[in-house]
């Protein structure tokens, strides 16, 4: 019996972790959607950063005009704040520097959140009408290639 248990609370948890990732990837999705591609700018730009845990979730969005923060833990909370100018044309340069395509392919320098010693964080790129996705990687620890990059976004979330 308590083997039994002891399945569907497993099973509970890993069903309950992928209604989560779902439900996060949807609202992600419509929140960038909207930002990147219904305004045209000159960059044609858009930063995702998402960290996520077991019980919680954090989503960074980045546009030319403004960041949206949403932070799932206990509650929820949005915030929507205009985007320092000075900042969005640093991170321009940053991902004109970068070579998007290997992004997928990046090697994360540590794998702590494998076994929840850290947040499992993966930053998106939507630039010129394309998708870039890194792979994951710890919270707090991005590859070499990224680091300056997601270090400049996280600077700007909210307290």
């Amino acid at each position: 019996m308590k083997r039994q248990m002891h399945v569907t609370v497993k099973n509970n948890t890993r069903r309950r972790t992928t209604q989560i990732w779902y439900i996060c990837t949807i609202i992600s999705f419509i929140l960038l959607s909207n930002f990147s591609f219904s305004q045209s700018s000159p960059s044609d730009l858009a930063i995702e950063y998402r960290t996520i845990t077991r019980g919680s979730y954090q989503l960074l969005a980045l546009s030319e005009s403004r960041m949206v923060f949403t932070q799932k833990s206990r509650g929820k909370t949005i915030d929507t704040l205009k985007m320092d100018n000075q900042k969005w044309e640093r991170i321009t340069e940053l991902v004109q520097t970068l070579r998007l395509k290997e992004l997928p392919y990046l090697v994360a320098p540590s794998e702590k959140r494998k076994h929840d010693g850290a947040a499992h964080a993966k930053l998106k790129v939507y630039f010129r009408g394309q998708l870039y996705e890194s792979t994951g990687f710890d919270d707090g620890n991005p590859p070499e290639t990224i680091k300056e990059l997601v270090e400049l976004v996280v600077e700007l979330k909210p307290d």
